[in-house]
């Protein structure tokens, strides 16, 4: 089998798996591809830390990651997030990321 037919079948894999995650997960894991920290994910749903890390386990198992790195790219390529989505949150929680001389492609 060749990578292309590889990489087309993993990612077919992972869209199925989308739908087993739960819309609490979902959130949870945009929020974590786009970059935010489990703090910050607890702050701004107002959850206990330690449930935005349960969950973070539920996201890697159900999705068949292992790091936020490839959680990122899965959900980048699935359609879980959009990279208007990455901007928007940088520029909310990450401002000094769009500063005066900022090279972060989206910064105003």
């Amino acid at each position: 089998m060749d990578g292309k037919n590889e990489v087309t079948q993993m990612l077919d894999w992972q869209r199925s798996r989308l739908d087993t995650l739960t819309e609490r997960e979902r959130e949870i894991a945009r929020y974590a591809a786009c970059g935010l920290r489990n703090h910050e994910i607890a702050s701004r749903m107002t959850l206990n830390l330690s449930t935005v890390r349960t969950y973070m386990q539920w996201v890697f198992v159900k999705l068949g990651v292992r790091s936020r790195v490839q959680l990122t790219l899965v959900a980048l390529l699935v359609g879980l997030i959009d990279s208007t989505m990455v901007v928007a949150l940088w520029q909310q929680y990450a401002p000094e990321a769009c500063g005066p001389n900022s090279e972060v492609i989206g910064c105003d």
